[in-house]
């Protein structure tokens, strides 16, 4: 765990330093489609499909991708698994950082994203080891791509209000988009309201200044391997 620990460190630090243009406040929201709260019993014969197309799009040109849509059809996919764990969340991971190993980290990070494309966490370390290996063109790529991801959670809703969370498909997604807007979580716990489940942080800025942020967790939480939480 301290391993894990230090890596996500490692990851807030260099991010926040990393998208110089972000506001420390989450954009107006724009509507998102959210699958149903409750555990699906059959997913749409066309979901896998639908996020590959996305998908192939997404590793091809990320400009011209909506971020929204591609990580919706995820977690509408038999592929959707938000408590799995992945190559870069393992202690050789942090080896590979401490040593700067840059090889050896770019290499875990394609491990974890050949399972998982939507994830913004692997392609952060894709592109700091594609920038330290002098590949700017891929480096460039990982960046779009993982900026892409963040931009999607904060536009799914202004995060103020349940009625207005931004919308996340795995908690590490939480913590992602927190680093991304300048806020660090003090407190959290789990809310519900109107059928649906809420993340609640207070936050602190980098000012010091404190606010309160919600994120829809109603997905991630449908497909618990440990049941839905107690209300």
């Amino acid at each position: 765990m301290r391993g894990r620990a230090v890596a996500v460190v490692t990851f807030a630090i260099v991010l926040a330093g990393c998208v110089s243009t972000t506001p420390n406040t989450p954009p107006a929201p724009t509507p998102v489609p959210l699958p149903a709260p409750a555990r699906p019993a059959a997913r749409p014969p066309d979901a896998g499909a639908a996020y590959d197309a996305l998908l192939d799009r997404a590793r091809q040109r990320p400009p011209d991708v909506d971020f929204g849509a591609l990580r919706m059809a995820y977690a509408r996919s038999e592929r959707y698994r938000p408590y799995s764990r992945y190559p870069d969340e393992e202690p050789p991971m942090k080896q590979a950082l401490d040593a700067r190993d840059w090889r050896i980290v770019l290499e875990i990070a394609e491990s974890a994203l050949a399972r998982n494309y939507v994830r913004a966490r692997p392609h952060f370390w894709a592109m700091t080891a594609n920038g330290n290996l002098g590949r700017a063109a891929a480096a460039a790529h990982h960046r779009a791509v993982m900026e892409g991801l963040l931009r999607s959670i904060a536009a799914s809703g202004d995060g103020r209000t349940p009625a207005t969370a931004m919308v996340v498909i795995d908690v590490q997604e939480e913590y992602d988009v927190m680093t991304f807007l300048g806020v660090t979580s003090r407190v959290q716990g789990l809310v519900h309201e109107a059928g649906r489940a809420f993340d609640r942080h207070d936050v602190e800025g980098r000012d010091g200044a404190r606010s309160t942020v919600y994120f829809d967790v109603s997905l991630p939480l449908s497909r618990a391997p440990f049941g839905p939480p107690p209300r």
